[in-house]
């Protein structure tokens, strides 16, 4: 791990030209500001999260006898194949991947059979095998924040026409960045027409790419308490854990930060397997025309952040966007 501490700006008396330098890096930058009140001296932190004006890269190939949407905003490169997996299986810097998978045909890992890990939703009475037997599709994305930013993604959506309890859902699940940013945010939409949703969960499962043997996980507040992925079985939720996951690859000097912005967090490791996993429960009336979920944050960073600092991405709202190709 980096032996750098935590790389901070305090905005009291830092000068507009140094802010400004500090903030065209390509890393995350910790933002501190101090505040005085009657009460007393009160400090707050805030994770500032780069981006550049430059062109995000979109590709649709055939890999492995699968067809392949892409992206690539510069620093990172995310890729969906409908027809292998409804996920986002491949999440890569230019130095490692984040993700595990099977592509390009599922199969068993652990219990899980038929596996294609990578990062997905699905209803919680859903299993794997009846997942596949839907419909899938994906088509790249545009979409804004409140504040204006365009981020760029692919869509990729799961028209459900062999259960009983979910015919005529469409899933559709959204995995988006912003150009040379280190980030990703995912979240997803649910439209059942005609249909009560009452309290329904739905899990997002994230499958962490654990064949370093120097990967270590962070499920704490603590920097100072960790466990290395594979070495031991383990289960936490809930007040057990911390929401936000850090996870450390000691070879690739790198690391991805988990940040959820509702919902409650499982932590599951074995010697196959290291998961993540948010769940939400949706209640609608059958007039509603879809239900969207709180988004989740994945964020590549070059040092170990702490796990403060990340409460504005809890303020980030995605308005309408449009499909630009399938």
């Amino acid at each position: 791990m980096n032996d750098q501490l935590e790389e901070k700006v305090n905005l009291e008396g830092i000068s507009s030209q140094a802010f400004k330098q500090k903030l065209s890096t390509n890393t995350i930058t910790n933002l501190e500001t101090t505040i005085l009140t009657d009460a007393g001296k009160s400090t707050y932190s805030v994770k500032a999260i780069p981006m550049q004006q430059s062109e995000i890269q979109k590709e649709i190939n055939h890999e492995q006898g699968q067809k392949v949407w892409t992206l690539k905003n510069g620093m990172l490169t995310f890729k969906v194949a409908p027809e292998y997996f409804p996920s986002m299986y491949s999440l890569t810097t230019h130095t490692k991947e984040w993700l595990d998978h099977s592509f390009p045909k599922p199969g068993p890992k652990s219990w899980w059979n038929p596996w294609g890990g990578g990062v997905h939703t699905l209803p919680g009475n859903v299993n794997l095998y009846t997942l596949l037997k839907q419909t899938r599709s994906a088509s790249f994305v545009t979409q804004l924040d409140q504040w204006g930013h365009k981020w760029k993604g692919i869509q990729l959506d799961i028209d459900f026409i062999d259960h009983p309890d979910w015919m005529g859902m469409k899933l559709r699940q959204f995995y988006l960045t912003l150009p040379q940013s280190p980030i990703v945010a995912t979240y997803y939409e649910i439209s059942h027409p005609n249909q009560l949703l009452t309290a329904d969960e739905f899990r997002s499962v994230s499958f962490l790419d654990k064949q370093n043997a120097l990967l270590k996980y962070f499920p704490y507040e603590s920097d100072t308490q960790w466990k290395f992925s594979g070495q031991e079985g383990i289960e936490l939720s809930g007040s057990q854990l911390s929401p936000i996951l850090r996870v450390w690859d000691e070879k690739a000097t790198e690391g991805l930060t988990i940040i959820p912005t509702n919902g409650d967090a499982d932590i599951y490791s074995n010697a196959e397997a290291l998961v993540y996993e948010t769940s939400q429960t949706h209640t609608a009336t059958p007039d509603t025309a879809s239900v969207r979920s709180n988004p989740t944050y994945y964020c590549v960073t070059d040092e170990l952040h702490s796990t403060s600092g990340w409460e504005w991405l809890k303020q980030l709202r995605f308005m309408e966007g449009n499909h630009e190709s399938h």
